[in-house]
């Protein structure tokens, strides 16, 4: 399995210079591809930049200020399937916080919460 990281400096713009997002994915010959500063903001997300036959696509936004930097994951399904989840922020951030309820916390984090509660 291959895993890239790159930082693209702006999605719209990379996919530009490599034609669009299924020529860009398809160059890095990659399994999974973890995109930094992606620079979109959700309403300017099209299906033009994160759909692709063959790969789900994963997005985190900034929330101050808007469109600047972001993260996205591309996971290609026939080599490198889906993932048990998915997570916008730290991972166990938010099952950390006391005004979140157990229940409502991930299970995989339930031993952290519980440390915590």
């Amino acid at each position: 399995m291959k895993i890239v990281s790159f930082n693209v400096n702006g999605l719209r713009t990379i996919c530009a210079q490599y034609g669009n997002l299924e020529k860009l994915l398809l160059s890095l010959s990659a399994d999974i591809i973890c995109i930094q500063e992606h620079k979109l903001r959700k309403d300017e997300l099209d299906s033009s930049l994160m759909l692709h036959d063959e790969w789900e696509s994963f997005f985190a936004f900034n929330r101050t200020p808007r469109g600047y930097s972001g993260v996205a994951t591309f996971v290609r399904r026939a080599t490198a399937g889906m993932p048990l989840a998915a997570e916008e922020g730290m991972t166990g951030v938010l099952a950390l916080d006391r005004s979140i309820s157990r229940s409502r916390a991930p299970s995989h984090l339930s031993p952290l919460w519980s440390c915590h509660s």
